[in-house]
């Protein structure tokens, strides 16, 4: 037996008791994790367990909400299935609930303070989660403000509209989604990002009689529809920028060639921009 099988089937260490548990990454693992809501708190999970049908449950767990400075049970269960693929809804005798996937909320260090390990295996030094000062949280001196050391911005690392905190949600969602390593959802992300980046810069186009600028992502006073104005700038409306580069992102998500992927952003900014003429090897430069 290994080592590792002995450890879990320690039952007792002295007058102390052991509970034990196994855990295996996101990539490999054979089950996997989903919330219901609406469920009413009066409804115990045992109950749950016993009666829920549409996969095969082997825990559910009520989640819990802070309400008025206390934390307290939520309508929402997440539950744990033995199979990899999430079912698509569940009964509790006459009472249907969708289940949609559990995305795990990013994982940081409260020593260093940066995201995607814990402070246990992280070597870097101590960081104030308030100043990104080199000292305990808390002891930032007098007049010193927020700064993020993650995104520089002027606030706590904690703070919910941090840049680098929506990318590492990002991750997490890839993450679930994908059933891949941490090290893999961040790559797709960071591609995600590149290809953003080549889509903004197809509003950039190169003229016969020079560089020629096109501005997109304002709507023009009026009727909203967006259109032609002159011959130097296009305004296009906000809704249609937005399925743009929404389009652009999902149509290379997968492609790794530069150039595909520049070849199927021109294609788009054609379909949803009308922006016609331009070719990918003016913007493959």
């Amino acid at each position: 037996m290994a080592q590792g099988e002995k450890a879990i089937g320690v039952k007792q260490i002295g007058k102390c008791k052991v509970v034990s548990s196994s855990w295996s990454d996101q990539a490999g693992k054979q089950w996997s994790k989903g919330v219901i809501t609406g469920v009413p708190v009066s409804v115990s999970t045992k109950e749950i367990r016993e009666n829920l049908r549409g996969g095969v449950l082997v825990n559910a767990q009520r989640l819990q909400a802070i309400r008025g400075g206390d934390r307290v049970d939520s309508t929402s269960i997440l539950l744990t299935f033995k199979d990899r693929v999430l079912p698509n809804k569940v009964t509790k005798g006459y009472m249907s609930y969708y289940v949609r996937a559990y995305v795990p909320k990013p994982l940081r260090c409260y020593k260093c303070q940066r995201f995607g390990h814990v402070a246990t295996v992280c070597k870097e030094k101590k960081r104030c989660a308030r100043c990104g000062g080199e000292h305990e949280y808390g002891k930032c001196g007098e007049g010193v403000q927020p700064k993020c050391c993650n995104c520089g911005g002027a606030h706590s690392v904690a703070y919910s509209g941090c840049e680098a905190m929506k990318k590492t949600v990002e991750v997490q969602q890839v993450r679930v989604e994908r059933r891949v390593s941490y090290a893999e959802a961040v790559r797709v992300v960071q591609e995600r990002t590149v290809s953003y980046a080549e889509a903004v810069r197809v509003v950039q186009v190169q003229g016969d009689t020079g560089s020629r600028e096109r501005r997109v992502g304002a709507s023009r006073l009026g009727d909203g529809a967006g259109g032609q104005v002159g011959s130097d700038m296009v305004y296009i409306e906000k809704r249609k920028l937005v399925t743009f580069i929404a389009g652009a992102i999902n149509s290379t998500d997968k492609v790794e060639s530069k150039t595909e992927r520049i070849k199927l952003i021109v294609k788009a900014a054609g379909r949803h921009l009308s922006m016609t003429g331009l070719t990918w090897m003016e913007m493959d430069k």
